[in-house]
């Protein structure tokens, strides 16, 4: 049999002198094997972060034979603060930010002995002060000041007068000054008014009359009228509007009432000089106008509605009218009857009426030689441009204008490659000098000099490696600072956030890593072990090792059974 008996570290033993303690137990029979028990089980129940410092707990909240096990593990102290880091280098400059803005809000007049404030309604970079200003005590009268001098006598003056509409605000306004007012007038113009009663007939004019007469004057004395039918002899002269065609036979058509027409009496009815007919009244009515003719003969063809209708004859041949001693009669176009009186063509005075040379008394071609014109004179109009937007074919020339000329005379090609040549191309222009661009104008595909935005790959000289100006950085530049790329550098060093360590890790002196103890901080308060790593976290060093003032060492291992009675192991002999 085993016994295995088991003091807290709390017990205490009186006993001055540690000697060996004596344990007697009388043993008795064994007792009959019992039944097999059910397997224990140990499950984790809760986990509860503690505060640093504190102990660790750890509490059965089940059962004996199926335990549940609840931690308290106590937070790990906070760690000594890092070294600061390296200064990282200098962001670009950022936009001017907006200007601030002050502003006046209100003013409150205070009552004596009040405290003044100005207060802030607005924000700190667009100000809205509010003023309370305190009125002080009321001062004692001050002496008489001394009479002014006389000022100059302010005037009067009638600026501009304006009428407005009716029912508009009159207005006054002063263009001049106070001590010399210019007052320009608005005047709304009145409502009209309703019509009045037609007044007596004015003197000259007579009373009455019907429609047609016309006043007359009775005799020589001033006014003295009278209203008189007219006496006049037959009238033809009328109008049309009816749509007739040119042609023989008859024809209906209206035309002015009260006309002296009678039947068989001719008539010529003319749209203008190249169409008109000539025929014979079969009737007309004076009170409608209507009127029937039989057309006898007529000169043009086709259908108008504007006819001047007029007495006249149904002769074959119609002479014109007018004429000179000399004039011959001659045909004004191929129609019948169409002619005119015409003056000849005689001697040198024939050039003066001729429209073409063919109507020269001489042939053409004589006219032609006797003129100095040769063959000009039989080209057609197809032959030349027109002076009025002409259209050239061929290569047609001009004379090359000086360089320089900048009139409406034509260009030649010559005076373009000269202008041009001294001009660069549109499309990769190479210039040469000093190159001058309006202000605020942009070149296409360059970038401006105040807040450029390239794209490719731009380039830039390499400053050398201990330049700390404005100077443009190339990769070169930061290459050769030491830096390494984002691949080489995750190949060598470990991350800032959740950074993974292997080997040993050293840092310096009296640096600390949050949640980390040094060697030496861990030797100093934990037992060491073999293989224990550099660090360790406070929470693992708390749940794995022994405070070194609260450590129990082993047992000697001799086979003894032993009791620790204050901090020592003693032997117990059980006889």
């Amino acid at each position: 049999m085993s016994l295995i008996v088991q003091l807290l570290e709390s017990a205490t033993i009186g006993a001055s002198t540690p000697t060996p303690a004596t344990v007697t137990v009388a043993t008795g029979l064994p007792g009959p094997a019992g039944a097999p028990g059910a397997a224990a089980t140990i499950a984790v129940g809760s986990t509860t972060t503690l505060s640093p410092g504190s102990p660790a707990t750890v509490a059965n909240t089940g059962t004996s034979s199926a335990a549940v096990l609840a931690f308290g593990i106590p937070a790990g102290q906070q760690g000594q603060q890092g070294l600061q880091g390296v200064p990282g280098p200098v962001g670009p400059a950022g936009n001017n930010g907006a200007s601030a803005t002050i502003a006046v809000g209100s003013t409150e007049t205070l009552a004596p002995g009040s405290t003044a404030y100005v207060t802030n309604a607005g924000t700190t970079s667009a100000a809205v002060l509010n003023f309370g200003l305190v009125t002080g005590p009321k001062g004692d009268k001050g002496d008489d000041g001394e009479n002014g001098t006389n000022g100059s006598a302010a005037t009067i003056a009638v600026g501009t007068v304006t009428t407005l509409s009716p029912g508009a605000s009159a207005t006054v306004s002063n263009a001049g000054s106070s001590s010399a007012a210019v007052f320009n007038f608005g005047i709304p113009a009145g409502q009209t008014g309703s019509t009045g009663a037609t007044g007596p007939a004015g003197p000259g004019v007579a009373p009455n009359g019907t429609t047609g007469q016309a006043l007359v004057k009775l005799s020589n004395t001033s006014y003295d009228t009278t209203w008189t039918t007219i006496q006049t002899g037959d009238r033809y002269l009328t109008t049309s509007t009816t749509s007739l065609t040119l042609s023989n036979g008859a024809k209906s058509l209206t035309v002015g009432t009260g006309l002296a027409y009678t039947t068989q009496q001719d008539v010529v009815i003319a749209y203008d000089d190249s169409n008109h007919m000539h025929a014979v009244v079969t009737s007309y009515n004076g009170t409608t106008g209507a009127m029937v003719v039989d057309v006898k003969n007529h000169t043009g063809s086709g259908t108008f509605a504007l006819w001047t209708v007029n007495v006249g004859g149904t002769t074959t041949a119609v002479l014109p009218v007018g004429g000179t001693t000399g004039q011959v009669l001659q045909k004004s176009s191929n129609a019948n009857y169409d002619v005119s009186w015409t003056t000849p063509y005689a001697g040198a005075d024939a050039l003066k009426t001729a429209n073409n040379l063919s109507e020269l008394t001489a042939t053409a071609a004589t006219a032609r030689t006797n003129l100095g014109l040769g063959t000009m004179a039989t080209q057609t109009a197809a032959n030349y441009a027109l002076l009025a937007s002409p259209t050239f074919s061929g290569v047609p020339a001009a004379p090359t204008a000086t360089a320089g000329t900048n009139t409406t005379q034509i260009a030649t090609t010559a005076f373009v490659t000269t202008a041009v040549s001294t001009k660069a191309n549109t499309a990769s222009p190479t210039f040469t000098g000093v190159v001058t661009i309006p202000a605020g104008a942009s070149i296409s595909g360059y970038a401006t000099l105040v807040s450029p935005s390239f794209s490719g790959v731009p380039t830039a000289p390499t400053a050398s490696t201990v330049t700390n100006t404005t100077q443009i950085a190339t990769t070169a530049y930061v290459k050769n600072q030491g830096f390494q790329t984002v691949a080489g550098a995750a190949a060598t060093y470990a991350p800032l956030i959740n950074p993974t360590f292997s080997g040993t890790v050293i840092i310096p002196a009296g640096a600390s890593i949050s949640g980390y103890q040094t060697t030496a901080s861990a030797a100093a308060t934990y037992q060491t072990l073999a293989g224990m790593s550099a660090y360790l976290t406070t929470s693992a060093a708390a749940a794995n090792y022994q405070p070194i003032g609260n450590y129990v060492g082993e047992a000697p291992n001799d086979g003894g059974y032993y009791l620790r009675r204050n901090q020592v192991w003693e032997l117990v002999t059980i006889s």
